[in-house]
């Protein structure tokens, strides 16, 4: 019975307070399964005790223990034990070449540059009359061109369903060419196509980003990251919660930050890309004021400010950004947050946003693109100042 009800017990005390969990498990016994194990790893790290840290991972399934997720976190905790041998930091320069999160994350604790290697594909004209034979997709093309969105969008995911697997990419380019960059997105990510950048971050709105930039002192790519991640650029998107438009808004939260503005709230103007922007963009900044930072405000946008203040309040002692981040209870947040930092940084080094030794402005597309491996000393996660790299409590 205690093995059956142990992970209900433990996630119920880490979604409270993780500092009790190691007193917690003294009394219920070792953890049972690997969601427990995980809590409890994720325990130590918002203790910062990160000489526990290795020998509780090497419990994990192998599979577990082999993600990037757990390396980075073995290979971490001994650079801050100071334990990090030869072998180890190899290991850590190899993780770095991955172009993921973690990946990324491992390159800003070594020498090694962080790396995107840029994919392209080329449709052929033979591709296209494969993908025309498919009368879903045809149906799709002709709503998406009358904008009939959702009519567009049911038909598309039939057809790509339809399709054979080696299939999708080429699915994927040919919604980027007819500029619908949701369902390229969407189907970029189906076919796990997850290098192919020019389509899964196309360059919408960017005067309007740059713009918000300016305004609010804050980096574009932030604001950009963010729509990405909410819809995948698409103004015309709404969410199960309610949520609407680029920047994904509850229309309560959407009229409370038009207020602060001056601006006459419109619900229906939710659906337009640049009112979304405006309103989008002033809330991340409010929640920069709350927070500080960054990285917190992405949590604050997505789980709520009254969370993410609990969660520091919870924190004993200052941890590092990406170790905050680990802790985060919900795995969606989790991710919503690791995905805005690996998307601000993957916008700015395609777009070249003051890239070191390139003139600002310069575009990587095409030939040029597909060819590069994009290995650049650039600042990892450049958005994120030095200030807001460790992660305190609040007093």
């Amino acid at each position: 019975l205690l093995q059956e009800i142990q992970p209900y017990v433990i996630t119920r005390y880490a979604l409270g307070d993780y500092n009790r969990l190691p007193s917690v498990y003294k009394k219920i016994g070792k953890p049972q399964d690997q969601k427990s194990l995980e809590w409890l790893l994720r325990a130590h790290i918002a203790r910062a005790d990160w000489r526990k840290l290795p020998g509780v991972i090497a419990q994990l399934p192998v599979d577990a223990r082999d993600s990037e997720r757990w390396q980075f976190w073995t290979l971490r905790a001994k650079q801050l034990a100071g334990s990090l041998q030869d072998d180890d930091a190899a290991a850590l320069a190899e993780l770095a070449k991955a172009a993921s999160f973690y990946g990324f994350a491992a390159a800003r604790y070594t020498d090694t540059n962080f790396r995107l290697q840029p994919q392209n594909y080329r449709l052929s004209e033979q591709d296209i009359q494969k993908l025309a034979s498919s009368k879903p997709l045809r149906r799709a093309i002709e709503h998406f061109i009358h904008g009939e969105i959702t009519e567009a969008n049911s038909n598309w995911a039939q057809g790509v369903r339809e399709l054979q697997r080696q299939d999708w990419l080429m699915a994927a380019y040919l919604a980027s060419n007819l500029g619908w960059h949701q369902q390229a997105i969407l189907t970029a990510a189906r076919a796990d196509a997850w290098q192919h950048y020019a389509i899964r971050f196309p360059q919408i709105a960017i005067d309007e980003f740059a713009q918000q930039g300016l305004r609010y002192n804050q980096p574009p790519e932030w604001f950009y990251a963010t729509a990405r991640q909410e819809s995948a650029l698409a103004s015309h998107a709404r969410s199960s919660a309610g949520a609407v438009g680029l920047m994904q808004l509850l229309p309560s939260t959407a009229r409370e930050v038009a207020k602060s503005l001056d601006r006459e709230y419109n619900k229906a103007q939710l659906l337009d890309a640049n009112y979304s922007i405006d309103l989008g963009s002033r809330y991340l900044d409010q929640l920069y004021q709350q927070f500080g930072n960054r990285a917190l405000g992405s949590a604050a946008y997505n789980a709520g400010p009254h969370r993410v203040s609990a969660w520091l309040k919870n924190l004993r002692k200052p941890i590092p950004l990406e170790a905050w981040i680990e802790t985060i209870r919900f795995s969606e947040t989790r991710q919503y947050v690791q995905n805005i930092l690996s998307f601000g940084l993957i916008h700015a080094a395609l777009y070249n946003r003051a890239e070191p030794g390139v003139a600002n402005g310069t575009t990587i597309t095409g030939a040029a693109q597909e060819q590069a491996t994009l290995s650049r000393p650039w600042p990892v996660f450049s958005f994120i100042g030095e200030p807001e790299r460790i992660v305190k409590p609040y007093s």
